[in-house]
């Protein structure tokens, strides 16, 4: 397993400690750390709540469990010992102490890891070659895991729920929230359906495939939807990606795909003329998913930058719809230009679609929260989705961080930040966000029931 893929425990600096110990600066922590001890630990739990996706099983208890994991972490108070032992001082009163807290910890720590081995939990078991095989879990995963739950009581006509991620502007990060909202999903037990509909094909060479990969792209299947051995054609084209290769763990989930190439970017461009013995071209995208929306959970669909067929389509397919948007460059003009075509379309093709439609709100991307104007641009784009949408559809809460990351995953063919670094602070981004949405998705659906 490469080194990057390491699970390990966040160990946030003094500096990034100081906002949760209610202080400004390194000195004021230190001074915390050797006089408040309680603040201090709440500071680091809090820390760790907030901006770790993963933690060990003991350090799961010392979130989740605070009445039992009470005073100074297990490592904490080893290095005490290590270092009055060096200084030769005594040691048996700590030492009674870890004791103590190792027994407590560890038979909570043993019922978690009986609940993931029923699968009542999701983890990942992984051996960093020093202390063997360690428990990680997502810090927010039963948060998720009830939504996900939830949604799942809700649903019983055995059909995925449809989600698009776009708009008309590119740059804004579609193809990044589509792939890691898609692999969050998936390692939390979903079985999710990627569908990359721009003919750049992005969220397919992310994965590591070009055209010559896959039989068809998700424009020629369009196009073959009449023919006989159409439901075999498809099957064939879907793209089984192998995510467990990336680490262990309990996940029953899967990632699918189906792909795209800029080889086919004329195909696209051509779509109306070749596709128009298929009746209402706008329901093509809608039946085509037909064929496999009992397979999966969840259906992702990344869109090109247009308002045109293609959104068309993927409007009419979904059942809920959320804006890509950036800080970097704040167009005021471009939010509802985008908006009107897709609320236009939803309710044109309302028949159609056999389905409620729900635009969500919008996701700010690339976001610098030291940037003034990265500040005043985010609140720009949130006021205007809710005066083009209600007080309720602004932008999520989550703000997804500016993190090569994201472009390294792509460029070395794994995806999703998950697959790559899963302790990376920006994986608990998109954790954050599918919280975001799957609450959102909920409450639009409970509400609906209730009508």
């Amino acid at each position: 397993m490469d080194d990057k893929l390491k699970f390990r425990s966040d160990k946030p600096t003094l500096r990034e400690l100081a906002p949760y110990c209610n202080v400004k600066g390194e000195s004021a922590v230190r001074y915390i750390r050797d006089n408040n001890r309680e603040l201090f630990i709440q500071g680091h739990r809090d820390f760790l709540s907030d901006k770790a996706p993963f933690v060990s099983v003991r350090d799961y208890v010392f979130l989740k469990y605070p009445e039992i994991y009470v005073g100074d972490k297990i490592e904490w108070i080893e290095l005490e010992i290590k270092k009055l032992e060096k200084d030769r001082l005594p040691v048996e009163s700590l030492k009674k102490e870890l004791e103590a807290k190792i027994k407590a910890v560890d038979t909570v720590a043993d019922t978690i890891i009986e609940k993931v081995n029923r699968g009542e939990l999701i983890g990942t078991f992984y051996d960093n070659g020093i202390d063997g095989k360690i428990l990680y879990l997502p810090t927010n995963g039963e948060e998720l895991k009830e939504l996900l739950d939830g949604l799942d009581e809700i649903k019983t006509d055995g059909k995925a729920r449809v989600i698009s991620i776009g708009n008309h502007k590119g740059g804004v990060a579609k193809t990044t929230s589509i792939v890691n909202l898609g692999a969050t999903l998936k390692f939390m037990g979903k079985k999710v359906l990627l569908c990359d509909m721009d003919s750049q094909g992005n969220c397919t060479s992310g994965f590591g495939y070009v055209r010559e990969d896959f039989e068809n792209t998700l424009i020629e299947l369009l196009i073959k939807l009449l023919d006989d051995d159409f439901e075999e054609v498809l099957n064939r084209s879907i793209i089984r990606l192998d995510t467990d290769k990336y680490f262990d763990s309990n996940s029953k989930g899967k990632l699918d795909l189906l792909g795209n190439s800029a080889v086919v970017e004329e195909l696209t461009e051509e779509l109306p003329i070749h596709a128009k013995n298929l009746g209402t071209l706008e329901r093509v995208l809608s039946e085509l998913l037909g064929y496999v929306d009992s397979d999966y959970d969840y259906i992702l669909i990344d869109l090109p930058p247009r308002l045109d067929l293609i959104l068309r389509m993927a409007i009419v397919a979904s059942n809920y719809f959320v804006f890509s948007l950036t800080a970097e460059a704040f167009a005021e003009k471009g939010i509802p230009s985008v908006i009107a075509p897709i609320v236009k379309t939803s309710k044109r093709f309302k028949r159609d679609m056999r389905h409620d439609f729900e635009i969500l709100g919008g996701i700010n991307n690339r976001y610098e929260s030291n940037i003034n104007s990265f500040i005043q641009n985010k609140v720009n784009s949130d006021n205007l989705l809710k005066e083009n949408l209600g007080e309720d559809r602004g932008l999520l809460r989550t703000d997804v961080n500016k993190n090569k990351v994201f472009n390294e995953s792509a460029m070395m063919g794994v995806g999703s930040a998950l697959f790559l670094e899963p302790c990376n602070r920006a994986v608990r981004n998109y954790f954050d966000l599918t919280e975001d949405i799957l609450e959102k998705m909920l409450e639009v659906e409970m509400t609906n029931l209730s009508k």
